[in-house]
């Protein structure tokens, strides 16, 4: 590792040469490691090609469950949020017994080893809302439920700060190896509950159609979202901080 000591500020690669800062420091070393080309032709770096294959297969796919999942994690996330999904998603490519290393794809079996994911690890939902919530799915028929018991607020999800009420939100979304493009995720919001009511809410109960192509999962989701009411307005309390989506079931 080499210092800079002129007064010209290069940031970048020439040639086998790299520049940078660090601690305000100016740097420059000399590159070391394979080329692109060597990974691509050379027999001996076809572990570290596959390696990078899945990578970039198991990148695109976080990337487009994140997209695709956007309305429902939105303000619900946590800066770590997809990282773990990464690792999980690193996971399920890995769990495919059929393609061989560095063409293992992602499997509607594989994707239940995403079931019990967090989107907040400082405020899981499960630790959140304290009451039952029963998931069932038919996958010949192609039907399912989502049922909460009622419940009283106040005693069965907690409060936080300047939270005065909160929102049970819902998704349902196919995932896996073959998905059309013009499949959107179900979405569904309830009432903004306040969290000082001290009497039953009555339960809720969600029926949803979908038949998954063969090969892909049905992923659930089950999320809270609190607000602070003003002036008969809700807004997101800091920023949504104590927000939670929780992947509850996955069927295949």
């Amino acid at each position: 590792m080499a210092r800079q000591i002129g007064i010209i500020k290069i940031k970048g690669s020439i040639g086998d040469l790299s520049f940078y800062e660090s601690a305000g420091v100016q740097l420059v070393r000399k590159k070391t490691g394979a080329t692109k080309k060597q990974i691509e032709t050379d027999p001996r770096f076809q572990r570290t090609k596959e390696n990078a294959q899945e990578f970039g297969r198991t990148m695109k796919n976080c990337k487009l469950l994140k997209q695709r999942l956007q309305d429902i994690l939105f303000q619900c996330t946590d800066k770590s949020f997809f990282n773990r999904l990464v690792s999980r998603m690193s996971m399920v490519l890995k769990s495919d017994p059929v393609h061989r290393r560095g063409a293992r794809i992602v499997t509607g079996r594989g994707l239940e080893l995403l079931g019990g994911l967090e989107t907040n690890r400082n405020f899981k939902f499960k630790d959140q809302v304290l009451t039952d919530i029963y998931v069932s799915f038919d996958v010949t028929k192609g039907e399912g439920i989502v049922a909460i018991p009622a419940f009283i607020p106040a005693q069965r999800i907690r409060r936080y700060e300047t939270s005065t009420h909160v929102q049970l939100v819902f998704a349902v979304i196919e995932f896996g190896a073959a998905i059309p493009a013009q499949i959107e995720p179900i979405v569904w919001r309830s009432d903004h509950h306040a969290l000082s009511n001290v009497r039953p809410i009555p339960g809720i109960k969600i029926s949803f159609g979908w038949i998954p192509k063969l090969g892909n999962a049905l992923i659930v989701l089950v999320g809270v979202c609190y607000f602070e009411q003003i002036a008969g307005s809700y807004f997101p309390v800091v920023k949504g901080k104590y927000n939670a989506v929780s992947f509850v079931r996955i069927f295949c």
